[in-house]
């Protein structure tokens, strides 16, 4: 009789036990879960972290390779001196030569890096670039006619901006045509403004005395070839 009592005594605790076992490997694995999910949002991190060290390291390197190296070699000791204000000839080339270029290569490397990463995010398209939208066509054309039109040098610039932006609102207009802009529709219509735009760009450099005469310096012949 004790016996049966204390087997059935024992039967009620592992019954009443047996509820929370579930429970408890629920928590288990949620712990878990919470776990992997943190390391896999913490790995995307780590990776972007370490793609931008490289790149600032790849960055300091191609600038101090762009002020040491040249036609005259310069010493590391004379960068310090010169950015010191030393008058000498090293630190004028570094002044007036090397460290515009340099900074000026780093502005616009950087603004064409920003302007195809926010082309590309806002058509959702990694292959999209200036040359796919006719942006590059655009501003081509303009600085070709503006050179051929006898514009001042320092309208070039000025001119090619004025041609992309026409050719960014021609493509968005045929990409409106059906009346649905689409992804695709913002690249064929890129595509065909590209074709359109090179074609007249050639026919400008044929028919201009003033392209002619730079072309023909450009591919080595001389003017009366």
């Amino acid at each position: 009789m004790v016996g049966h009592q204390r087997g059935a005594e024992q039967a009620h605790r592992h019954d009443r036990a047996e509820p929370h076992q579930p429970a408890r490997s629920a928590r288990r694995r949620g712990r878990g879960g919470v776990r992997e999910a943190r390391a896999s949002r913490a790995l995307p991190l780590v990776r972007t972290v370490t793609v931008l060290a490289l790149l600032a390291v790849a960055l300091l390197v191609s600038a101090a390779a762009g002020i040491l190296v040249g036609a005259v070699p310069i010493a590391p000791g004379d960068v310090l001196s010169a950015l010191l204000g030393a008058d000498n000839t090293s630190g004028t080339i570094i002044r007036e030569l090397r460290l515009p270029r340099v900074l000026g290569a780093a502005l616009v490397g950087g603004a064409l890096a920003a302007a195809g990463a926010l082309l590309q995010g806002m058509l959702r398209n990694p292959l999209a670039d200036p040359f796919v939208t006719g942006t590059s066509a655009g501003a081509s054309l303009g600085a070709v006619l503006a050179v051929a039109l006898g514009f001042e040098p320092v309208l070039v610039p000025l001119a090619a901006f004025v041609g992309a932006t026409v050719s960014i609102a021609l493509v968005w207009r045929l990409a409106r045509l059906g009346g649905r802009t689409t992804v695709l529709t913002v690249l064929l219509g890129g595509v065909v403004l590209t074709s359109f735009a090179g074609a007249l760009v050639t026919l400008v450099l044929v028919s201009s005395d003033r392209l002619a005469l730079r072309l023909r310096a450009v591919l080595g012949s001389s003017p009366s070839a």
